[in-house]
């Protein structure tokens, strides 16, 4: 299993096909000097898994009639069908291919990896060159017909890092996709590949490993076949194989999300137009559609410098660039403890910037840079949850729960508690015999107080996450009309603006988690709990209503400063 019985098992085809080649040659009346076979896509990068096809192909000069060549493939190619080995041939000139691979992006993809097995070398280096010329003239209509694949591939397949039974191949995040990032580059466009080995190795690993074990040629990791991959692989346990998968696959949508933003942002500043910093904020540019680092900033002095270029960005919509996140690891300067008020509120403003959050919070997390400002981010960095109500894995789910809490924080009074009790919700999840709800609410307390929270503000904090899945469940399984029901959650929570919170809160949960887990009937019922135990807790008065941003003004000034 590697990169080395890969490159074997090519080799062992190549060896095959030669022999084969050449007893068809002699068996027919075509000229060596007018025919070659070629091995493309996977094959062509000598990247053969156990259950892989055998692309080829037969290029030839013209010369030969349609008769001798239909008779040639088939005497080379019936003894691989004979042994089942599963081919994936075509019969072209150098001219066909060209016209051909111009129509269809998936053929010129497969070229761009071309290989000679035997023949004439000449006609398939011409074919290469043809393919390789046309691909980089014509890049402008091959990204964007790329992208478009990619992206109706993604809809059909998923993302790899968030599947229960993912397709290492065809999801989002997956093998194709690295294949994809190879073309990119080999258009002329700058794409990050060196960061893509280590992922690349892992996900064909298990590919291979996963034919072999299902003796298929299927690249679905379907749950029943986790548990033998994991063993095959010296894995603990199907958990630890899945979370080093999403790790793998989140690394490459990343350079995949990364690249695409760089090509936007070359279109739109254009080939002749010198880029312009602009000045965000202490030590914080915007330079070529991304928020970076300025030059002159002292990351080991100004250790606030991260979070506070995180936040401009997520509020901007902008990404935060991938030098500046290695610029912060490699001078990574701890934040004092507690925190400073500035850096708490960079990260509520980080964390209430909605979906453009997510981009930003995945390049530092991508650098390790999170875990470092925040310890207990760590263990469920990754973490895959084998649940079919979840579709995320732990980190993921907890920042999709922040993005719906983003939503909702104009319906409560203290913003920034909700903001963050969403996103780490789930930070007790992982350990094994501890209740994830109760070990949360102990290591959110003095999470909380390092963050420079109060210390009721950190009770408050380690409520929410002790309490989060309270609401949802005692609102479908308890009787709402019975006064005990009432009675045992308004004793568990007795002020009204907490209530206010974790019912916001379990909005996001339920949202974040998905369809299977949170409907219309079901935020009804919640929301009739709610309503009965405020009155219960205010004496049928109700609180006023919260009138206010998402942002304080403190923040709403940091970002325009």
């Amino acid at each position: 299993m590697g990169t080395r019985e890969r490159r074997d098992r090519s080799d062992s085809f190549d060896r095959k096909l030669s022999g084969l080649f050449i007893s068809a040659l002699e068996a027919s009346t075509i000229l060596e000097k007018s025919i070659a076979l070629a091995a493309v896509g996977g094959y062509g990068r000598g990247e053969l898994s156990p259950g892989s096809d055998l692309d080829l192909l037969i290029v030839h000069d013209g010369s030969a009639h349609e008769e001798q060549l239909a008779q040639f493939a088939n005497a080379l190619l019936y003894p691989l069908w004979d042994s089942g080995i599963p081919v994936d041939h075509a019969v072209r000139t150098r001219t066909q291919t060209r016209e051909t691979a111009q129509q269809d992006i998936r053929v010129a993809m497969g070229i761009l990896d071309i290989r000679t097995l035997e023949g004439n070398v000449d006609l398939v280096n011409a074919v290469a060159a043809d393919v390789a010329e046309d691909w980089r003239k014509n890049s402008k209509r091959n990204l964007s017909q790329l992208r478009a694949s990619s992206y109706e591939r993604a809809e059909r397949s998923g993302e790899l890092a968030f599947l229960l039974e993912p397709d290492l191949k065809e999801a989002r995040g997956g093998l194709r996709d690295i294949n994809a990032l190879r073309a990119i580059a080999q258009s002329g466009e700058d794409v990050a590949l060196d960061r893509l080995s280590s992922a690349e190795s892992l996900l064909a690993n298990v590919r291979d490993v996963l034919h072999g074990v299902s003796g298929k040629g299927r690249d679905q990791l379907l749950l029943t076949e986790q548990d033998r991959v994991a063993a095959e692989m010296n894995f603990i346990d199907a958990d630890a194989l899945m979370l080093e998968v999403a790790r793998a696959s989140r690394a490459v949508d990343y350079v995949m999300d990364l690249t695409w933003h760089r090509i936007d942002s070359s279109k739109s500043r254009g080939i002749f137009k010198k880029s312009k910093s602009e000045p965000l904020g202490k030590g914080v540019i915007a330079l070529n559609n991304e928020v970076t680092i300025d030059s002159s900033a002292d990351i080991l002095i100004d250790s606030g410098i991260g979070l506070r270029a995180a936040a401009i960005a997520a509020q901007r919509g902008l990404p935060l660039s991938v030098d500046a996140c290695i610029s912060l690891a490699e001078g990574f300067s701890p934040i004092s403890t507690p925190w400073p008020r500035s850096s708490r509120e960079d990260l509520v403003t980080l964390i209430g910037a909605g979906s453009a959050m997510i981009r930003v919070f995945e390049a530092l997390d991508q650098e390790g840079i999170i875990e470092r400002w925040i310890p207990e981010w760590g263990h469920v960095r990754f973490l895959p949850q084998r649940n079919v109500l979840h579709r995320h894995t732990v980190d993921r789910h907890m920042l999709e729960t922040a993005v719906r809490a983003a939503k909702l924080t104009r319906t409560v009074h203290r913003p920034d508690l909700l903001l963050v009790a969403a996103l780490l919700h789930d930070i007790g999840k992982g350990f094994p015999d501890k209740d994830h709800s109760d070990y949360g609410e102990e290591l959110i307390r003095p999470l909380a107080l390092r963050m420079g929270f109060p210390d009721l503000d950190a009770q408050v904090l380690a409520l929410l996450v002790k309490q989060h899945l309270l609401l949802s469940s005692v609102a479908t399984r308890r009787d709402l009309d019975d006064p005990a029901t009432i009675e045992y959650v308004t004793s568990l929570v007795s002020d009204p603006q907490v209530l206010e919170l974790l019912h916001a809160l379990s909005i996001a949960d339920g949202e974040a988690t998905g369809k299977t887990a949170w409907s219309n009937w079901k935020a009804g019922l919640v929301a009739d709990l709610v309503n009965r135990c405020t009155i219960a807790l205010t004496g049928g008065t109700g609180i006023a209503p919260a009138e206010q941003l998402e942002l304080t003004p403190q923040q709403l000034s940091r970002l325009d400063n």
